[in-house]
């Protein structure tokens, strides 16, 4: 355990969402989170990515976004350290993949996919998921690009479905998935069946590593998510954020170990707004 007597500088690490979070739900772009995000690089502040989306996926939007911080993919699933990034130290035997070293948690994507295969079989369930469509369907049933379709269907560890029957049979499926180690995840768009991980269990591990790389530290996190998959980490943050999202009937309702906070807009306008006053407060 560190030793906080000792610490001498406050460090920030904002975690956050993509999809109708710091992105437009429609067009994918941030452009309105500008401001605050230079406002971030400004005060030395970690970006770390936490999202439903894959490592291929999260690569590009690190690139794209110009943060060379680790990153968070598949709903906690996969944990992404780039190699020149200094908490890379504290796991120095994980393997190298394109510049970065990864970890995974949870279950494959095969054994979820046969999973879903024998509850198919076993209960007559009706359902899709990635693993039914090709990069074409799946661009055309949410907007995505072909090659950004690609990336999304690149999955080890998740697999995102569209639940087609009744809710009762839901309540079935939801069961019989826990009794094989397995839990469903809500998120914006589709519903994520995968191991018991999550975006707070990514987030707490990737915050040790921190701790233990800079002890002369005391970090304050900040977490931002729209959807019921960015609960935990939004109530495990020093500052939870709730972006809200015109797709769902009720914004989040949260009580956190922290501050929660409820953007007044939706996707990075919202985002831009309450981080800039956050920061300007802090």
């Amino acid at each position: 355990m560190v030793n906080r007597s000792f610490k001498q500088e406050t460090r920030f690490i904002v975690f956050t969402d993509l999809d109708a979070t710091l992105l437009d739900k429609h067009s994918y772009d941030w452009a309105h989170a500008t401001p605050a995000l230079k406002m971030l690089e400004n005060k030395g502040a970690e970006l770390v990515l936490s999202s439903s989306k894959t490592f291929s996926e999260l690569c590009y939007f690190a690139g794209k976004l110009g943060t060379q911080a680790p990153f968070i993919g598949e709903n906690g699933g996969v944990l992404a350290i780039p190699n020149s990034h200094p908490i890379s130290r504290q796991i120095p035997d994980e393997p190298n993949h394109q510049g970065y070293r990864t970890l995974t948690n949870g279950l494959s994507r095969d054994r979820i996919l046969l999973a879903i295969a024998t509850l198919r079989d076993e209960f007559g369930f009706r359902l899709q998921g990635f693993s039914d469509w090709s990069a074409l369907e799946l661009g055309q049933l949410t907007g995505l690009s072909v090659a950004q379709a690609e990336r999304a269907l690149r999955r080890q560890v998740s697999e995102p479905i569209l639940w087609q029957d009744s809710p009762s049979q839901f309540v079935m499926f939801e069961r019989e998935v826990e009794r094989r180690g397995m839990k469903v995840i809500r998120g914006g768009r589709f519903l994520h069946l995968m191991g018991q991980t999550d975006k707070a269990d990514a987030m707490k591990q990737l915050l040790e590593y921190y701790e233990a790389s800079f002890p002369q530290a005391t970090f304050t996190t900040i977490a931002l998510g729209d959807s019921q998959n960015d609960a935990g980490m939004i109530t495990q943050a020093d500052f939870g954020i709730v972006i809200p999202n015109s797709k769902h009937s009720e914004t989040l309702v949260l009580e956190g170990r922290g501050e929660i906070i409820y953007a007044p807009q939706a996707g990075p306008s919202g985002w831009n707004s309450v981080v800039s006053e956050l920061f300007e407060s802090l």
